[in-house]
């Protein structure tokens, strides 16, 4: 779409004009025409509107000269900061309301709102991809598509940016990689299985210039992955090893940020099957997969100074002769022999080679990474946080620094050797349940045992990357969460390399 800036309101079409309470329509005047701002300030005298959050006017101003709809926004009481959650909501409620009204084209006065950016140039990059974002609906599957879209969005502003067309892209192509993960998410799993989950990584490095690897079952073999295989092999979809490479720092090629994705993309739970009730959603047990093929998009297209290798181990977790079972002990690439607890704790395993992987074969140095790996997370932080589990404060710092960008929210649990030794067992080096009890650390504290001496940090999305309580921008199901956080993330890594 297309996002300009002017002093003046441009064509016939809609205005919005959104503000908070106490708000002095005198700051504005010089952006609207005279006439229509005459009968504006006329017509809140004798009106009761008072700019609360979330009233929404409509009103029809006409004359001999001009005939325009005008909608009023109200954000509510002044806040002394904004943020980008504040920003994205209003960018999110303009598009439906462009939507609800059937325009196609939107003037929105926006000078007095800047103080919610740290720049303007954030401010139209949030605007373009919040649009990108809202345009974004599941309907592959439907006879009837959704064919509503904003075209154009005139911001109202003295401001001006000497590189807007390039800010509108930059924005354009973050909602539309976050839409990428919605959609990878979104696809039933009798479309999204393990070989097409690795044609989208090639198909999405082909479209925004990194490149990807991937690997077969019998290679897979080769490399010694036998808990990947485990698991993975009570299915007649084949495994698939994926690796993405974005190689923006050749004076440091030594030094390797690892994002491992865990990229299930059906789970039954196995032998230790999963109630019926809620499995249909286990089509979304590949979105640290997805997660981390849209955020290799977005860090190839900024061209970030920083070495990327992502690596995905896509299967499903099936039940058939051939399927692993409770009490099995399994090897490891890395060695480690494992006791199987429960085959519903499949993540995990897949994890576990995928990050020794990256270490041996790809020599990463720092490891982040992310999956929906317990019911346990979604328990204790619901759909509103992640939670983070680290052996490496800077990580988490960087981590932290990236939510005022993300909009996506974390939460960092203890990490004592006590959880750990939940996951030892008594006839292997590990078992792969820890128990009921702070499920989600130990079964993060079981990736630990993998990373070595690599800094790392585990991020379990189990409880966001999905959503039945749709937001202004996001309808239901797949959200795309953790793409802007790995996004930003690997930007402040690359700004502190």
């Amino acid at each position: 779409m297309k996002i300009q800036l002017n002093e003046k309101i441009q064509g016939d079409y809609l205005v919005a004009i959104p503000a908070w309470e106490d708000f002095d329509l005198n700051d504005i005047k010089k952006f609207i025409p005279a006439t229509i701002f005459k009968m504006l300030e006329t017509w809140l005298a004798k009106s009761k509107f008072d700019w609360k959050a979330n009233v929404v006017e409509k009103i029809n101003f006409n004359n001999a000269k001009e005939d325009r709809d005008i909608v009023l926004i109200g954000l509510g009481p002044k806040k002394e900061a904004y943020n980008y959650t504040d920003l994205q909501n209003l960018f999110a409620s303009i598009y439906g309301l462009s939507k609800k009204e059937k325009t196609k084209e939107i003037n929105i006065v926006a000078d007095h709102l800047l103080s919610f950016c740290e720049s303007t140039e954030e401010f139209v990059k949030l605007a373009a991809q919040t649009f990108e974002e809202c345009s974004y609906e599941f309907d592959t599957y439907k006879e009837k598509k959704n064919e509503y879209q904003l075209k154009k969005a005139v911001l109202i502003t003295k401001e001006s940016i000497e590189s807007l067309l390039e800010t509108v892209e930059a924005g354009t192509v973050f909602g539309e990689v976050v839409n990428l993960a919605k959609q990878l998410v979104n696809e039933p799993a009798n479309e999204m299985t393990p070989r097409k989950i690795a044609e989208m990584a090639q198909k999405t490095g082909n479209a925004y210039d990194f490149e990807v690897k991937v690997y077969d079952e019998k290679k897979i073999s080769s490399f010694g992955m036998e808990a990947f295989i485990n698991v993975a092999k009570g299915s007649d979809n084949q495994p698939r090893l994926i690796a993405m490479y974005h190689k923006g720092d050749a004076e440091n090629p030594h030094n390797i940020l690892g994002l491992i994705g865990k990229g299930l993309s059906f789970d039954t739970g196995g032998y230790n099957l999963k109630p019926g009730e809620g499995m249909g959603n286990m089509k979304n047990d590949m979105a640290g997969s997805a997660a981390v093929i849209a955020a290799m998009a977005a860090i190839s297209k900024a061209k970030l100074p920083i070495n990327v290798t992502a690596v995905v181990a896509a299967c499903e977790n099936m039940i058939s002769g051939r399927a692993y079972r409770p009490g099995d002990i399994i090897n490891t690439m890395a060695g480690k022999t494992v006791e199987i607890i429960s085959t519903d704790a499949e993540g995990r395993l897949t994890l576990a080679d995928a990050i020794h992987f990256a270490i041996k074969h790809e020599r990463v140095t720092k490891i982040v990474d992310i999956a929906t790996l317990t019911g346990a997370a979604v328990v204790a932080l619901g759909g509103f946080r992640a939670a983070v589990i680290s052996n490496d404060d800077a990580l988490c710092q960087a981590l932290t620094d990236s939510e005022k960008y993300s909009t996506e929210k974390y939460w960092r649990l203890p990490a004592d050797e006590e959880y750990a030794k939940l996951n030892k067992s008594d006839v292997a080096d590990l078992k792969n349940s820890g128990g009921r009890w702070a499920g989600t650390i130990s079964a993060g504290l079981f990736l630990g045992e993998f990373v070595q001496d690599r800094p790392w940090m585990h991020l379990d999305i189990a409880g966001t990357a999905m959503t039945d309580k749709p937001k202004a921008w996001q309808q239901k199901g797949a959200t795309g969460f953790a793409v802007k956080s790995l996004y930003y993330l690997v930007k402040k890594l690359s700004e502190t390399n």
